[in-house]
């Protein structure tokens, strides 16, 4: 296998594209984690397996995933990368990742997903990566993250990864003036969660905050430009997850800090190692506290201010998108490597 200079990797890089949302997913990790890979200078082509399924396959959907399988195949043949990063692309079977190690001698498989791994759907299905693939990347750490370290694959943690073209705003430096949301909480969630409930309470309790909900309590779903436009309108938002386990975070706190949002985090993700508290990101512990804080920084704009700058430097600093896509490479070539966060920021 002939290398690249500098270190910079030719990269097939698979995951779904979202391109039948015909723009709707306009912001996801999956492109970010594509752009990170262009901004670090490596050669990427991106295979989107869920759009070409419905291309190649039509309504059939079982010949779509043979011909995708088949086209992965060949797309190797033709650009010989070096490395390979999957998301959970449950179309693309294990025997074609077998079948790239014959394609292209030498080449390393890097796995990755960003759904939780307390889902014992995502986490059976990435066993079953593990079997073949040489690293396991996670959006959540843990006894959860360390059970999928097996005797192929290695397990690492990622962050979310942050980019400047999906994050528009900088709202940390915004007057409250200017900004007419107190409060934003997105997320599809439903009346058995925890958070569902915590959330209404937390909106029964602060009656003067104009808060904006999507995607519960009756309220639908925002997406798009649309998704954009609200984030640009928002001072303070909440990273909640359906549950809470070491340093998982869905893609909303992300996009949340890459937009200058001063950001609450339940204080038993772990974030604390990355996040100062009241200087990166403010902090709760139940229901209680949830209300005190918003209270607090709704009524301190010089402290919702320094929270959200310092969210945003420091989410930047950390996390930005070449960082994290570079060290996914480095690392699925030699799963040893430090991660750059790890390494004096």
């Amino acid at each position: 296998m002939t290398h690249t200079q500098n270190g910079k990797r030719r990269v097939l890089f698979i995951a779904d594209m979202s391109w039948k949302r015909l723009g709707g997913r306009l912001i996801s990790t999956d492109r970010v984690l594509l752009s990170g890979l262009w901004r670090g200078g490596h050669l990427a082509y991106e295979v989107s397996d869920r759009d070409m399924v419905k291309y190649l396959g039509g309504p059939l959907r079982r010949l779509g995933e043979k011909r995708v399988n088949e086209m992965v195949l060949d797309v190797a043949r033709t650009i010989r990368p070096e490395v390979v990063l999957i998301s959970n692309c449950r179309s693309i079977t294990t025997a074609t990742l077998d079948a790239l190690r014959e394609t292209v001698p030498g080449i390393r498989i890097g796995n990755y997903t960003l759904d939780p791994l307390f889902l014992e759907k995502n986490a059976a299905h990435q066993r079953s990566r593990a079997a073949v693939c040489d690293v396991t990347f996670a959006t959540q750490a843990g006894p959860m993250l360390t059970a999928l370290d097996g005797a192929r694959a290695a397990a690492c943690w990622m962050p979310n990864p942050v980019d400047p073209a999906f994050a528009p705003h900088r709202n940390g430096l915004r007057a409250a003036e200017d900004l007419p949301v107190d409060l934003l909480y997105c997320a599809n969630s439903t009346p058995d969660e925890e958070r569902w409930h915590r959330i209404g309470a937390l909106v029964d309790a602060l009656p003067d905050l104009r808060i904006d909900l999507r995607g519960l309590h009756g309220k639908g779903p925002v997406e798009g430009a649309d998704y954009l436009d609200v984030l640009g309108q928002t001072k303070i938002s909440i990273s909640m997850n359906k549950e809470e386990h070491p340093l998982y975070a869905s893609d909303r706190m992300a996009q949340l800090m890459g937009n200058g949002i001063a950001t609450l985090i339940d204080r038993a993700s772990g974030y604390q190692r990355f996040f100062a508290e009241d200087e990166a990101a403010a902090y709760y512990d139940d229901t209680e506290s949830l209300i005190e804080t918003v209270r607090r920084l709704a009524g301190d704009d010089a402290l919702r201010r320094r929270i959200a700058e310092g969210g945003y430097r420091e989410s930047y600093r950390l996390f930005a998108s070449d960082r994290v896509a570079d060290y996914m490479v480095r690392a699925t070539l030699d799963p040893s490597v430090a991660p750059p966060w790890e390494a004096g920021g």
